[in-house]
């Protein structure tokens, strides 16, 4: 005979002695710092936030039930996943500050090309 198992009968989730659990997601109040907007509303943030999706390509939170509906309009009880939110921040990043090397160098690629197709010479160490 099967027996059925509650989630409720399952221990949570906790670290061994001297490790932590990686951050899997993000609360509203780690996108607000990670904003640098910790002096505004919530009401604010959160309309802040649905522009940033819409127009700047900010990922929308986890799924959250609200009433009879589940949808990724962001609330105050909203998550994110941590990954893409560090992504959106790491693109958002001029280079050096963040990006990867390769995009890094396509980048001095395409400042090369543009200076080339000005005219422009490039110098390497005063050598022409």
């Amino acid at each position: 005979m099967a027996t059925a198992h509650h989630a409720s009968h399952h221990a949570p989730l906790r670290p061994l002695p001297g490790y932590a659990l990686p951050q899997f997601t993000y609360s509203l109040g780690d996108v607000q710092a990670r904003l640098g907007q910790q002096d505004r509303s919530t009401r604010w943030l959160l309309g802040y936030i649905v522009n940033l999706i819409g127009r700047h390509g900010f990922p929308a939170p986890l799924p959250l039930q609200h009433g009879d509906k589940v949808d990724c309009t962001p609330r105050g009880k909203s998550r994110w996943t941590a990954t893409a939110v560090d992504a959106w921040f790491d693109a958002m990043l001029p280079c050096g500050n963040g990006a990867s090397a390769a995009a890094e160098r396509a980048a001095a690629s395409d400042m090369d090309a543009r200076a080339a197709a000005l005219g422009l010479q490039l110098l390497d160490g005063g050598k022409q």
